[in-house]
């Protein structure tokens, strides 16, 4: 799943589906009814954090990733996420994202200097680098996707 500012790039690479209709509809999510959406006019894109919104007339589908992190650290992560957020943002278009990788891409760690890890994680096989010394593991991160029915 996509991180804040590539929701945010996301949202805005959309916004030429507004106003049309889904035509069709696939996937592995069993907990909405890929049906109802068939036909469904889509009224905006919306993003907040990690989440991605598709307002449709009389409900919403939220896209979002769920961890289990202590809420301290939470409110940490949201807060430092969002800051980060709007910089990573101005850095992709200002075309000088990569002078602000931090371990990106790296070799070495450069707070500890022992050999960062690279591996290809997820469904997607998503290039990951992380310092086993300097990256903290919580619980297995689990996708989840909701439909939010309007009031």
């Amino acid at each position: 799943m996509p991180e804040g500012p590539s929701i945010v790039i996301l949202k805005e690479a959309v916004q030429s589906f507004k106003g049309r209709k889904i035509l069709s509809v696939s996937g592995n999510s069993y907990q909405i009814d890929k049906e109802r959406l068939t036909n469904q006019k889509v009224t905006s894109f919306k993003s907040w954090g990690k989440h991605f919104l598709i307002c449709l007339p009389h409900y919403t589908i939220r896209i979002h990733t769920i961890q289990s992190l202590p809420p301290r650290k939470l409110t940490e992560l949201i807060n430092e996420a969002r800051n980060y957020s709007y910089d990573f943002l101005a850095w992709k278009k200002a075309f000088v994202l990569k002078k602000h990788w931090l371990i990106h891409t790296k070799k070495t760690c450069p707070r500890c200097n022992i050999p960062v890890i690279k591996k290809h994680l997820g469904k997607t096989n998503r290039r990951t680098f992380y310092c086993v010394n300097c990256q903290l593991l919580y619980k297995k991160t689990k996708k989840a996707t909701r439909t939010v029915k309007h009031q």
